[in-house]
């Protein structure tokens, strides 16, 4: 949802869903803390459980055998740096426009000819239906 909100499309939210808030007592308002989102975003969590993993060899390449190459190959330590480095390329790169196709030209089973009071003779194109 948040990405969707900052690409600029329009959902109804409040930050009392997003990660990092935490209600208050009765009475009294919420608190949201944008360092705990952003740390959500960015994979600070995914660091913390691969940290965790390294004790067990075997569980952790399981797990996370294929980030280690994607890091390794991508020059970066952790995933935080990884994700930075996605977004900075994300905001760099500027996307071209496709070009439009050339417009839809319907197939014709074959023309027929039409005479019009016995003057002129012209084709007739006639347009391919369900049958």
């Amino acid at each position: 949802m948040k990405g969707a909100c900052d690409g600029g499309i329009n959902v109804p939210h409040s930050v009392k869903k997003f990660p990092g808030f935490e209600k208050g007592e009765k009475g009294q308002e919420g608190k949201f803390d944008a360092a705990v989102h952003r740390d959500r975003i960015f994979g600070v969590h995914i660091d913390a459980y691969r940290e965790k993993l390294k004790d067990n060899k075997e569980a952790y390449d399981k797990q996370f055998g294929l980030w280690d190459k994607c890091l390794k190959s991508t020059g970066v330590k952790s995933v935080e740096d990884l994700f930075e480095k996605v977004f900075d390329h994300i905001k760099k790169e500027k996307f071209e426009k496709k070009e439009k196709k050339t417009s839809y030209k319907p197939k014709f089973l074959n023309e027929s000819k039409t005479e019009v009071q016995g003057k002129k003779v012209y084709k007739r194109s006639v347009r391919l239906n369900r049958q």
